[in-house]
């Protein structure tokens, strides 16, 4: 009789093993925000005990307790010894699993991870195990008719001014930022103390700062208007600007506070370009200006099929845009706009401009991509959901002939590129990049291509 009852205890545990999690959990979902949503998952206390059974029964065929053999401590001996490190390993794998379950039963197509506060959920010596965290959510539209669109194919040609940009641009490379002692002028570097403040509190001090008078962040701040503001100042002089904190501020009582940003300048350098001289056309291999000039004229004009085809799927987003509603957040995360502002440096790394000239604008970078970042998200979502109907995916021999054009504008190995994009998280970006382009080009395949006259 004692060996049925056992049998059927066994029976029954495992048959409650076999059970999904997901069917075994509850889970309540609340709206938070527009794309948001509040999750609270309940784990029944049978699924705890059967983890923790299971955690100490295996530790016990392994723990080495003096005056015991290996398998044969008793189990209140192995707690004492060893509970806590088995019940966080339990409550993180459960929070883990019963997420993943959460979202599977009740079908949220979320993006991104949860923000769970796991340091603060511990799992209880009785009752349930209860948890909120909040996700995003992907929009639900439909898609607009992508046949027939009008799309104006413009004709570019290379202007003398074009040249003249492009050669100022190489001569900016080699130029050189000298110290002056006159007012800043805009694009000059400024090495000036930043001081921020919020509600009475230092918010950060940094000394001997670097930076362009041009559009700048602070603290997550875009202020389009700081080249304009810190025009004209000269050393020892301060000057301020105010912005909001983001809403996704990593200090919580400051978020969506005023803030105060005092910027006392202390050194003005300015760019000073290389003359145009024999000695300077030979160190970038030329003989004479007008090579020069005749060598950019046609580098530019092998880039016009690029401008081209950016217009028109410029074109193709703006379509996108008009005939695709729906509600994004109010407040935009900085994970969303830094991934905006990687897909613009792999832009210009793709045109092969160098990383110091990408470094001297990424603040100004940072401005314009807040501008964008709704729009850019927007873009995210509509041709995520294309790609998924028309089936576009990207290839590993794509990713790697994208890879081995900018290892070639830089002059570098691939391996090391590949390797570089890796370690930083551009590859995901330029992945992206790759697909949207196919899915765009797939579209522009359908449209109504018009012929447009030249521009000069």
């Amino acid at each position: 009789m004692a060996e049925d009852l056992e049998k059927g205890q066994t029976e029954e545990t495992q048959q409650e093993q076999e059970t999904p999690l997901k069917d075994r959990i509850a889970v309540d979902v609340e709206d938070a925000g527009t794309l948001r949503k509040k999750v609270k998952v309940t784990v029944p206390r049978e699924v705890i005990d059967e983890r923790l059974t299971k955690s100490f029964k295996d530790l016990s065929h392994e723990a080495a307790i003096p005056g015991f053999r290996k398998g044969h401590a008793p189990r209140t001996l192995i707690e004492k010894r060893f509970g806590k490190d088995v019940t966080d390993e339990v409550r993180t794998a459960l929070v883990s699993e019963s997420y993943d379950a959460a979202v599977e039963k009740v079908s949220l197509d979320v993006l991104g991870q949860p923000d769970i506060d796991l340091k603060g959920i511990q799992l209880p010596e009785q009752g349930n195990l209860e948890f909120v965290c909040e996700v995003e959510v992907k929009p639900q539209f439909d898609v607009p008719n992508l046949e027939g669109m009008e799309i104006k194919k413009p004709k570019i040609e290379v202007a003398d001014e074009d040249v003249s940009r492009e050669i100022d641009r190489f001569r900016a490379l080699r130029g050189t930022y000298q110290a002056t002692n006159e007012p800043v002028k805009a694009d000059d570097m400024i090495v000036a103390d930043v001081v921020v403040t919020a509600e009475g509190q230092e918010v950060s001090k940094k000394e001997g700062e670097s930076m362009f008078a041009r559009a700048r962040v602070f603290e997550g701040m875009a202020f389009e208007n700081f080249g304009e503001v810190i025009v004209g100042a000269t050393p020892g002089e301060t000057k301020t600007v105010e912005g909001t904190l983001r809403d996704d501020y990593e200090k919580q009582d400051l978020r969506g506070k005023t803030a105060t940003v005092a910027v006392t300048v202390k050194e003005i350098k300015r760019m000073v370009l290389p003359e145009m001289n024999k000695e300077l056309l030979s160190s970038m291999g030329f003989e004479s200006e007008e090579d020069m000039r005749k060598f950019i004229r046609e580098r530019l004009t092998g880039r016009l099929d690029q401008e081209v085809q950016r217009a028109m799927r410029t074109q193709v987003d703006q379509y996108l845009l008009e005939n695709v509603k729906f509600d994004l957040p109010e407040n935009l995360s900085g994970r969303q706009t830094e991934r905006a502002v990687m897909r613009r440096v792999l832009q210009m790394r793709n045109q092969g401009v160098p990383d110091a000239e990408i470094a001297k604008h990424m603040d100004d970078l940072r401005v314009r991509v807040q501008e964008q970042t709704r729009n850019d998200l927007k873009l995210f979502f509509i041709l995520n959901k294309i790609a998924e109907q028309l089936e576009v995916d990207v290839t590993e021999g794509e990713l790697n002939d994208r890879i081995a054009q900018i290892s070639q504008a830089y002059g570098r190995r691939f391996d090391r590129v590949r390797d570089d994009m890796m370690k930083d998280g551009s590859i995901e970006s330029l992945v992206l990049e790759i697909r949207d382009a196919k899915v765009v080009d797939k579209i522009l395949e359908k449209a109504k291509i018009v012929e447009e006259a030249p521009q000069k």
